[in-house]
């Protein structure tokens, strides 16, 4: 049969659209979750954008300075220096500036015209520099000075001018103390004490004139650092020696009898060019070691007693190389 035809009114309704439901916005106070990340995998790009991990190892094994107060394990020392001698030796008086009495014998004053040249090595060492601050301070110390040959000229009694050879020589071996502190601003300094045994010779060839000088004995010395920068510092030593009397040539030609002793100043300006694990800086230092002997003969040997006084006096530059 035909098909029905629909309405007019039919065919002109457009046909009902399907509209997809609207969503509420989600309430303030809920806050959406973040998305989880996936790990990003790995390739050398990414691995050299990703900064390095932090070193997380034992304290022991990181580099590190040393800390405010600690003692240095080893300093060595090098240099040169210049040094005058003199001599004196004035019988039965206390005064060398007197004349001596009828039949007491003559004075003798020696001294270097012209300063004579030596050189230093010594050495500190602290075992104990990374123990507790009671301990961290003490340590061993040696020191050798040896001057180079010195020509010393004279006129003979025949009026012929001669000349002798003489050196200086000085060892030391100390046992070493010091108290290191922290000045602010300024850098390092310490206070110590040393004691140890000296060897002091001062060698000559055969002459009319003066004789050897041998010396040993024990002694004790204060010292201080004053930081005045911090590559820049003032050091300080003053030595006493009770007991180190004149050799056996010396006993001979003045007095059977002797006994002596002396002190000595040290001063110095020491430089230091800092680094985490080593220094190294240059020192100009002035020395005076002093010597006062008292002689005696016995009855009836003239002169009956006599003073001696024995001189040195140097400055020098060396070099220091802390550890």
């Amino acid at each position: 049969p035909p098909s029905r035809r629909p309405p007019a009114a039919e065919v002109a309704a457009p046909p009902k659209s399907r509209a997809r439901p609207q969503l509420e916005p989600a309430p303030e106070e809920e806050a959406a979750e973040e998305p989880v990340r996936r790990p990003v995998r790995e390739t050398p790009r990414t691995r050299s954008r990703e900064p390095e991990p932090e070193y997380a190892g034992p304290l022991d094994e990181v580099p590190r300075s040393k800390a405010p107060g600690e003692a240095p394990m080893l300093e060595l020392t090098a240099g040169l220096s210049s040094s005058w001698r003199s001599f004196r030796f004035c019988p039965e008086v206390d005064n060398c500036e007197l004349a001596p009495p009828v039949g007491a014998g003559s004075s003798v004053k020696y001294s270097t015209d012209s300063p004579y040249a030596s050189y230093h090595l010594g050495a500190d060492f602290f075992p104990l520099s990374d123990r507790s601050w009671a301990l961290r301070g003490l340590g061993l110390a040696a020191r050798w000075d040896q001057s180079f040959l010195l020509r010393t000229r004279y006129v003979d009694t025949d009026k012929t001018q001669r000349e002798f050879g003489s050196t200086e020589m000085r060892a030391q071996g100390e046992l070493v103390y010091r108290l290191y502190y922290q000045l602010s601003g300024a850098g390092q300094g310490y206070l110590g004490v040393r004691g140890g045994g000296l060897l002091h010779l001062f060698l000559v060839d055969d002459n009319p004139k003066i004789v050897e000088s041998r010396r040993s004995g024990f002694y004790g010395a204060v010292e201080a650092a004053l930081p005045i920068q911090r590559w820049l510092r003032l050091e300080a030593r003053f030595t006493g020696i009770p007991l180190a009397g004149p050799g056996d040539v010396e006993k001979q030609t003045y007095g059977v009898e002797a006994a002596g002793g002396g002190w000595g100043l040290n001063a110095s300006l020491a430089s230091d060019f800092g680094h985490p694990e080593w220094h190294l800086g240059l020192v100009a230092y002035f020395d005076l070691l002093h010597f006062g002997d008292r002689y005696v003969n016995p009855d009836g040997v003239r002169p009956q007693f006599g003073r001696g006084f024995e001189d040195y006096t140097s400055c020098g530059l060396y070099t220091r190389a802390t550890f």
